[in-house]
């Protein structure tokens, strides 16, 4: 008969050298709560203290991206204060930065309870008799004048004005869009010169700054008490990011203060343990 040496007792696991070793991070707290009511406590506070740990990282998260929304909120009402800075006369009209626009559009933040979209297409006033109907062929102009730029800059010479120019100053001037407070087709002629083997050329100067009124002209203009609202809607929506913040500081407190109590419960439960490990101790002597 065969019989086995050092064979554990029937229904106990004896963990491998690997087991042993995965589950090290786990025996304390199981051995902690099964034979020690002390021990269990101080388990439980632990658990306590690692929770307001997390809810105190998770709030600083929250008050870290106010913070950068009231800043960024902040910047752009600094940008709108310089626009109104710039309109000296009363009855004089601004335009809305473009970056501006699509901070507004992509927070959601609304004017006088619009969409930026709503209140431009409400309260915007255009150049001329450029309207929204005109933009797409704005548009089409604008990428034309641009590949006459690049074909310029590719050769190193100014325009040849084909009869294509005609019909730029054709359109420009019917929208009334003026290029230092001239005419398209006055621009044109004024600058128009012949070159050394004849050609007539248009300087690619001009055709940019052609460009860039256009650019402008797409976009409308507002009277001083609209460019206030965006300020006033821009700084409102900073000051509820700075107010949460503030709000936030105050539960952050008490989350410090809560895991200080836990903190000073843990150390008064590690003390009982010690002096009741030494009464044990003392008793066994």
């Amino acid at each position: 008969m065969n019989t086995a040496v050092n064979q554990p007792p029937s229904g106990v696991n004896v963990p491998t050298t690997g087991t042993a070793d995965s589950s090290d991070n786990n025996d304390y707290l199981r051995a902690a709560r099964n034979y020690s009511l002390l021990g269990q406590a101080i388990t439980t506070m632990e658990e306590v203290m690692l929770l307001f740990t997390e809810l105190s990282n998770a709030k600083f998260a929250q008050m870290s991206k106010k913070m950068e929304v009231s800043r960024d909120a902040q910047e752009k009402a600094n940008v709108m204060e310089a626009v109104l800075a710039s309109l000296t006369d009363p009855n004089s009209k601004g335009q809305l930065p473009p970056d501006v626009i699509e901070y507004i559009r992509e927070n959601g933040i609304l004017v006088g309870n619009q969409t930026i979209d709503d209140f431009i297409r409400e309260n915007g006033q255009f150049v001329g008799c450029v309207s929204e109907g005109r933009f797409e062929k704005m548009d089409e102009y604008i990428k034309r004048l641009a590949n006459l730029i690049e074909s310029c800059d590719r050769t190193g010479s100014d325009l040849h004005p084909f009869e294509r120019m005609k019909a730029f100053s054709d359109f420009m001037d019917a929208l009334g869009v003026k290029v230092d407070g001239k005419s398209v087709s006055d621009l044109i002629n004024e600058t128009l010169y012949i070159d050394e083997n004849g050609y007539e050329r248009v300087p690619v100067a001009v055709l940019e700054k052609m460009q860039n009124a256009l650019e402008e002209a797409k976009m409308p203009v507002f009277n001083i008490s609209s460019l206030t609202a965006v300020k006033s809607s821009l700084e409102s929506f900073s000051g509820r990011a700075s107010d949460f913040v503030q709000q936030s500081q105050l539960k952050m407190q008490q989350l410090i203060q809560n895991f200080n109590t836990a903190v000073t419960m843990a150390n008064s439960l590690q003390s009982m343990n010690a002096e009741s490990t030494k009464s044990i101790a003392q008793a066994i002597r």
